[in-house]
């Protein structure tokens, strides 16, 4: 291997959505976090928008799982096999790609769930593995400008996790992370309409 150049990539592993961008090329993937399981002995089936389309209409031999909660990896082995996938999807798996890898994380995440992340990442392939606040990178990709001497508030909200932060100079002085967000807003609009309209949305 040695000899061949590194492939940076970026990842976002969210609770609904998935997003794999790799230097030189951009965006490679951008599916959902689901997963095809055979219920008999756990082998993955299908993943993100093939798993995605199946929903409800798989045989009692298949479920469909969500390897990852709340911004966090729930199941470690089906969160393995997904990345896996992704990154063939993406071209990206085999001896002649070495992988250096920023990965996005809510700020609340344990040390256990990062050690979690990274062991993932390594099991794909990754040589190097940053893991950049979620907040940080939310404000970079806004364009805000963080290196400043004044702070700025960030409010990052994904399906899974609130994610709220006030940075200068670069970091964040203070960040907290609450697991609702997306998911229960679309519930309670769902349920108000449905209680006080007689609609299903």
């Amino acid at each position: 291997v040695i000899g061949f150049p590194f492939t940076r990539v970026g990842l976002d592993a969210g609770t609904a959505n998935t997003l794999l961008y790799v230097k030189g090329r951009g965006t490679a993937v951008n599916e959902p976090s689901i997963v095809t399981v055979r219920t008999s002995n756990g082998d993955i089936e299908a993943v993100g928008e093939e798993a995605e389309a199946a929903l409800g209409r798989t045989p009692q031999k298949f479920h469909t799982a969500r390897p990852i909660r709340a911004g966090i990896i729930s199941d470690l082995r089906l969160f393995d096999g997904m990345l896996h996938r992704f990154l063939g999807k993406a071209d990206l798996k085999g001896p002649l790609h070495r992988l250096r890898a920023a990965v996005a994380v809510p700020s609340g995440t344990t040390s256990v769930e990062r050690i979690a992340i990274l062991e993932s990442l390594r099991n794909a392939g990754a040589v190097d593995v940053l893991l950049v606040d979620q907040t940080l990178a939310a404000a970079r990709g806004a364009g805000l400008p963080i290196e400043e001497s004044r702070g700025r508030m960030v409010v990052n909200i994904g399906a899974g996790v609130t994610d709220a932060a006030i940075i200068t100079l670069g970091s964040c002085i203070y960040a907290r992370a609450i697991r609702v967000a997306g998911d229960e807003m679309d519930a309670a609009i769902a349920a108000h309409v449905r209680s006080n309209h007689g609609l299903l949305i």
